[in-house]
């Protein structure tokens, strides 16, 4: 069993991780291309779920912490080209309105309903499997997203 303090102990490690690597994360996905890193954090998500809560139920301190750095590397992925990707998706005009609508309507959508929704799925199916099928399906949500719109933008400051 861990301890709250170990949790919280945790929680400060993974932040900490997650400050440093979004910046590199960004800086390799203007080398890459913005849609690429997006598909391969979603996917990457999509692939950590299950084996992120099975690691919550049989595993270990220092085992749980790697997983949540895996996992949050996966997020991070997907999250620090997605401003820049966002800002090819509209003209000058309306960038800010756009982009500033699409993400507090996200935001308010997911996370405002995700523990409502993990705490009924998690009482419906199982304490873990809810919460981690949750979890892939809004990351197939995200990779949906990026792959529908692709040919979409109409500004390009760089790989795309």
């Amino acid at each position: 069993i861990i301890s709250s303090t170990e949790l919280m102990l945790m929680n400060m490690a993974v932040t900490l991780v997650g400050t440093l690597v979004i910046p590199l994360l960004g800086h390799f996905s203007d080398k890459i291309g913005h849609r690429p890193m997006m598909v391969w954090g979603a996917l990457g998500q999509i692939a950590f779920a299950f084996p992120v809560f099975i690691v919550y139920t049989t595993g270990s301190f220092s085992h749980i912490l790697w997983m949540q750095i895996g996992l949050l590397m996966m997020a991070e992925a997907f999250v620090a080209p997605s401003n820049a990707y966002l800002n090819t998706l509209f003209p000058e005009e309306c960038r800010y309105s756009g982009v500033a609508f699409g993400v507090c309507l996200g935001t308010a959508i997911f996370g405002g309903t995700t523990p409502l929704v993990c705490n009924q799925l998690a009482s419906i199916l199982d304490p873990l499997w809810g919460p981690a099928l949750y979890l892939m399906g809004t990351a197939l949500l995200g990779l949906w997203a990026v792959v529908k719109i692709k040919g979409q933008e109409r500004f390009s400051f760089g790989r795309v």
